[in-house]
């Protein structure tokens, strides 16, 4: 029986509410979208950002989390900065952004890249370190101090 068919009979494509575009398969679609560039620092000991296509209009502010694959798998990345564009555009792997948007902030960039560049280590190695973390995404807390005056109360 068709695929169409209901428990009251058999149903025409015409009778079923479906628009052309949820016809259309998924990578068509995906490739009608427009697409940007941008330096990805992925979480594994790489010398350096790759290049990947990130949605149009996606704001790519160093720190942006983005979903990424990487061969079979995917992993989260991190806008880095720009990209170097030694890639055809249509040859680049497409990255997208995180539900929610979150994202590093500028210090812990800058940390992270100072600690690569002082151990001599990559600086995906590192953003590794950062990203396990169990307070990277949080902001930072507020701390009050006191300091003792000179006269007493």
């Amino acid at each position: 029986m068709n695929a169409l068919a209901l428990s009251e009979g058999v149903a025409s494509r015409e009778s079923v509410g479906m628009k052309e575009a949820l016809l259309k398969p998924a990578i068509e679609r995906e490739r009608e979208r427009e697409w940007e560039q941008a330096g990805l620092l992925l979480p594994l000991p790489l010398p350096g950002p790759y290049d990947y296509a990130v949605p149009a209009g996606t704001r790519c502010a160093r720190g942006l989390l983005l979903r990424a694959p990487l061969g079979k798998t995917e992993v989260v990345g991190v806008v880095w900065g720009e990209p170097e564009g030694k890639v055809a555009p249509e040859k680049l792997r497409r990255a997208m952004p995180l539900d929610a948007a979150p994202r590093l902030s500028p210090a812990l960039c800058d940390f992270i890249a100072w600690v690569a560049q002082y151990t001599l280590s990559p600086p995906g190695a590192v953003l590794a370190l950062a990203m396990r973390a169990a307070g990277a995404f949080e902001p930072e807390n507020f701390r009050a101090g006191f300091r003792l005056g000179g006269e007493k109360p």
